[in-house]
This record gives C-alpha cells, structure tokens and sequence, in this order.
C-alpha cells in the first residue's frame, strides 16, 4: 500500500511544477513585486499543475487564479490569510477537503465548476463557508444558504421544508405588495372623481364614504371674517338657512371615519341675497 501511494504522488507530481523559481521568474514576467507577500494576485491559470505548492511566502494574495490546471486537491493554502477569490474551476478536482482554513476567510468569490463530479458539493460549500456570496457564476441568495444549512443538518427532508418556508413568505410578500398598490390605485380614483366632480353632486360622491354627521360653515370672502354658525347636521333635517354677505361662500366640512383630518369642499358662490343651502342626507 505504502509503494502504491508512492507511485500515486509521483505520478501527481508528473509535469510542470510550482517550484519558488517559477513563481519568481513569473512575477518578473508580469510586473509583479519581487517581494511574495505585496504581491495581492496571481496568474496562475493553463500552465499544467498538478498541485498547489510553494506559496507559503505569498501571504498577501487575495486573488488566486488556478483555473484550467491538473489540480486534484484543495491542499497548501494555509498561508493565505487574507484570501478573497479563488478560481478552481476546469481542474481534476474529485473531492471536498481542506476546507477548515477556507471556512476561516472572508472569501466571497468561489469558482470550482467543471471539475470531477462531486456529488451536493453546492449545498456542501454554501453550508460550510458562510461568506461565500458567489458561487460558479451564480449569486448565493439567504434563500439558498438557508436551504443549504436545513440540508447539512437534517437532510432533504429539512431541506423541503425550509424551502416551502421561503416559498410561502415570498409569496405572502408579492400578495401584500399587489393589495397595497390595488389600495393606492383607489384612492388615486377616487380623488380624481373629487377633483372631476360638479358642486352640485359632491355629497352624492362622497355619500358611499363612512363619515359622521356633516357640518356647515359659512364663511366670507375675507380670511379674518368668519359669520354664521357651525350646526351638526341631524340625519332628519335637510335644511339650514343662512344670509351670509356679499361674495360669501359655503364650506362643508365633513368629517370622515378613515381620515385624521376633516373634508372641505366650497359650495357654489352666493349673492346677498338669502339663500338655502339643502343637504342630502347621508347613509
């Protein structure tokens, strides 16, 4: 068994190499520091690796590029304490390991699509890094990591019913929405009508409002002069009689149930004469 596993790594560590003097001569190459560790990115994609090795040094990097490799493992990257995005993607990879140091970082970004087939290794990394927001393309929404921890837990049982959860309270949100937008769309129609309505039948608009008794007041063209009296209005009399001045007015004020503040709606301009003001009774 131990020449087997020999053979096994040495046939791994077949091909190009990850070697400090390639990552030197490549950071030369590409304008980059000298120094590893000021050094936040790496290039390091389509160059044949077979394993992740030597960036003991690089402590800095936040982003590494390893795409399109030989890689089979996720190993040797304890030394990237400040790691941010990692592309994995079209490599040998076969199984999830080592992911104790990854589950430690901030890392938001993580590309590992096309590789061998792992079997939930979506649901298994969502629930294992918890700030991982991206995940092969695809944003990781509080719905999906919600869904993924039910499933690491209490399997896909759990899984079902915390997504049914989800499911319901989506749902329960757009129908609120959809009432409250039904809502304003009947006011807004509403005092439209007001607004189109002659001043002969604006009691007869508002009659279908739930309001209490109306009250008449009337007042003069002038701002500081106020005559007359405010009478409740009783369902059974429908008149009340006033000889206001000149260039007077009327204003009804109606104070409705459902709204903090009372109606004011001007009457038709009166003369100097007497005139009657004849109040429909309200439901």
């Amino acid at each position: 068994c131990w020449l087997l596993h020999m053979d096994q790594e040495k046939k791994e560590k077949t091909g190009p190499r990850l070697t400090k003097k390639f990552l030197k001569d490549h950071c030369m190459q590409h304008k980059l520091y000298s120094t590893p560790y000021l050094n936040d990115t790496l290039y390091l994609h389509f160059k044949g690796f077979s394993t992740i090795e030597n960036l003991e040094e690089y402590t800095g990097l936040k982003c590494l590029w390893l795409e399109s490799n030989g890689l089979q493992r996720i190993e040797n990257l304890d030394a990237q304490t400040d790691l941010r995005s990692l592309f994995l993607q079209q490599n040998l990879i076969y199984k999830l390991e080592n992911l104790d140091h990854l589950k430690k970082l901030y890392l938001s970004t993580l590309q590992i699509a096309h590789n061998k087939k792992i079997p939930n290794y979506r649901k298994t990394l969502i629930a294992r890094l918890k700030h991982l927001t991206f995940l092969d393309d695809r944003p990781v929404f509080p719905k999906d990591r919600a869904c993924a921890e039910a499933w690491a837990s209490g399997g896909l049982e759990a899984e079902r019913t915390e997504r049914e959860l989800w499911d319901s309270r989506e749902r329960r949100k757009i129908q609120e929405g959809l009432d409250g937008m039904v809502l304003l769309r009947q006011k807004a129609l509403e005092r439209k009508h007001l607004e189109e309505a002659e001043p002969e039948d604006f009691i007869t608009v508002l009659s279908s409002q739930p309001m209490s008794k109306p009250k008449i007041v009337v007042l003069s063209d002038t701002e500081d002069e106020k005559f007359g009296s405010v009478a409740s209005f009783e369902p059974s009399k429908n008149e009340l009689r006033g000889e206001p001045k000149e260039k007077s007015f009327a204003l009804l004020e109606l104070e409705c149930v459902d709204t903090p503040e009372p109606l004011l709606l001007q009457t038709e301009s009166v003369t100097n004469k007497a005139s009657t003001c004849l109040i429909e009774e309200l439901d």
